[in-house]
């Protein structure tokens, strides 16, 4: 029994600490518990999805386990998981690049717990430090590689929405250089499945400083965008309590509506 519990909590508990110490080193605090819960719960139906997807293709594609693991499943997986990431945005879930990046870590988390349950369930006698891998690192790989899909997406997205959120173009083409870079990860991950205590230590010594640099990234872009934005409300507020309009497009469309306007109508509208 003790061996048990010590397996399903190597194997479940560790990328969810990471998750939630990536949340609260979050300056901005964007995401609440239950956005956390429902993103987590968001990678699990891909992991869902996923399981027998694999399968199909582990049955008709003639490589073997180990190929298909090694060649095959990144492709599958992180275009799954990859999903996930496209409905945000489709929806408009994503506003600052920290978003991008703690959504994509949770929906890769959640994918891992499944999985490992999975595997849990299916191979109960494997040795302690198999599930240490698979915790350790298998885990926290999902999580870096939709993480930074993710964030990759939301630097094109924002690239070319920039100055016009108001004609918000979703496009699939922002997903495609994170999609490939999600693979890479995960392929270079599965490249020793007879030591795999060599991708275990790359992962960690990669993975969190590569998380918070992409945190660092995402504050500064998020702090700067505040204070631009800070300053084009203070120029509008100025503008207001002189008595003018301010010079950007919704002010020269309320002045123009107020001079179409009686007087009464015109100050109501002000």
């Amino acid at each position: 029994m003790i061996l048990e519990i010590t397996n399903w909590s190597v194997a479940l508990v560790p990328v969810l600490v990471m998750l939630m110490m990536f949340i609260w080193l979050d300056v901005f605090k964007l995401m609440t518990t239950w956005e956390t819960l429902g993103l987590l719960a968001l990678g699990g139906i891909t992991a869902i999805i996923a399981y027998p997807v694999s399968g199909v293709f582990l049955d008709q594609l003639p490589l073997g386990y180990s190929n298909y693991s090694r060649f095959a499943a990144p492709w599958v997986e992180e275009l799954i998981k990859g999903l996930a990431i496209v409905g945000l945005f489709y929806f408009n879930r994503i506003g600052f690049k920290l978003d991008a990046v703690i959504s994509g870590f949770a929906i890769g988390a959640g994918f891992s717990v499944i999985e490992n349950i999975v595997y849990l369930t299916r191979f109960p006698d494997l040795a302690p430090s198999t599930w240490m891998v698979r915790g350790l690192g298998t885990a926290v790989m999902h999580g870096t590689a939709v993480a930074v899909l993710a964030a990759t997406a939301h630097e094109f997205a924002e690239r070319e929405n920039r100055g016009t959120a108001i004609d918000f173009n979703f496009n699939l083409a922002w997903f495609v250089p994170g999609y490939l870079a999600a693979v890479a990860i995960h392929t270079a991950f599965n490249q020793f499945p007879d030591q795999p205590i060599y991708p275990l230590i790359a992962t960690l010594a990669i993975a969190p400083f590569l998380i918070m640099g992409m945190f660092r990234f995402g504050a500064v872009e998020a702090q700067k965008w505040l204070s631009n934005e800070r300053e084009v409300h203070r120029v509008a507020l100025e503008a207001w309590q002189s008595g003018g309009y301010p010079a950007d497009d919704s002010g020269r469309k309320i002045a123009a509506l107020v001079a179409r306007s009686d007087p009464a109508t015109g100050e109501k509208i002000r």
